[in-house]
């Protein structure tokens, strides 16, 4: 039994005009490791701290915070380590933000009115 009839705007048609080249294109674009030979699990962001040119933090999913420090030569220090607090390894750490710290002033002070 065949099934339901589509309406005459459902049927498909082919492209006979659409030329795709057998052999894709190569753009000269490649992936390169940034970082040397460092080796990351799952990094999700990258962070400079403001001001600074010399040092990125990169954070894991999994709750691990590096810092690489001299990037002519980069190498990989520990900077903080949440992993027992991630409940969820797949959601895990998602961002990291740097707050910077704000001196107060009578301007920005909450008693002032």
């Amino acid at each position: 039994m065949p099934g339901p009839r589509l309406p005459a705007c459902y049927n498909a048609f082919p492209n006979t005009t659409l030329r795709m080249p057998q052999v894709p294109q190569d753009f000269g674009y490649a992936l390169e490791n940034a970082f040397g030979n460092l080796v990351f699990f799952s990094p999700v962001a990258l962070r400079t701290p403001p001001g600074e040119t010399n040092r990125i933090f990169v954070v894991e999913q999994g709750g691990k915070i590096w810092a690489i420090t001299n990037l002519s030569a980069p190498n990989k220090t520990l900077f903080m380590d949440i992993s027992r607090r991630v409940l969820n390894p797949e959601t895990g750490l998602t961002a990291w933000l740097f707050i910077l710290a704000m001196p107060l002033t009578a301007s920005s002070s909450s008693d002032t009115p």
